[in-house]
């Protein structure tokens, strides 16, 4: 597996790169200042939809903004070899139906022994359309939870993007915390009401 290599260096150079592409792509993300409960003391693992290019950016941000930890990001193991930069920006691979995919799962927990950091990965293993119905988990989340959960804690986040009266979308962020890597299905689905229900009220 390709593991984390954090550089301050590329931080400096991905900063101004990542605030021209939200300025040049998004009209605007709704991000929230906090996340109601969350210690600052304990590490973060972060359980997110995947249904885009964007999704690592977005939580990059949102870790820069709300958690302000270690940023650590789960990624498959043909994408960061093509992207090979964001190994330095916090991003660990996975290959997915294979003996190391184990091996990736025990390194997202050992980093969540350290309070300053979170983890963040997508247990769909692949991206789906944001507004779909029926999620596809994998069993990776639980296999990192039951190990971390003595020093982390659970968030679950999701993404949801719209076009209204901008040519450009609204990223909005939804986060709140956990306590059973199980339940993300259902956070979802009650997230996608309630974004429906603002839409029409808008």
């Amino acid at each position: 597996m390709i593991t984390t290599r954090h550089h301050s260096f590329a931080r400096l150079l991905f900063a101004p790169y990542l605030r021209y592409l939200f300025r040049k792509h998004f009209h605007r993300l709704n991000i929230p200042a906090s996340v109601e409960g969350l210690e600052q003391g304990k590490s973060v693992l972060l359980i997110a939809n995947h249904f885009s290019w964007w999704d690592g950016f977005f939580w990059y941000q949102a870790n820069k903004l709300v958690f302000r930890k270690n940023f650590h990001i789960m990624m498959l193991e043909e994408q960061l070899e093509r992207f090979w930069f964001f190994k330095y920006l916090g991003a660990f691979s996975v290959k997915k139906n294979s003996r190391s995919m184990l091996e990736s799962l025990e390194y997202a927990a050992d980093l969540l022994q350290q309070p300053d950091n979170l983890v963040v990965i997508f247990p769909q293993g692949e991206i789906e359309v944001p507004w779909i119905r029926q999620m596809n988990m994998g069993k990776g989340a639980e296999h990192i939870w039951k190990k971390a959960q003595a020093k982390a804690q659970l968030v679950f986040g999701v993404v949801l993007t719209h076009y209204g009266a901008e040519p450009k979308p609204t990223a909005t962020f939804y986060m709140q915390l956990a306590q059973k890597t199980t339940a993300f299905a259902d956070y979802y689905h009650k997230v996608l009401q309630q974004a429906e229900t603002d839409l029409r009220e808008e």
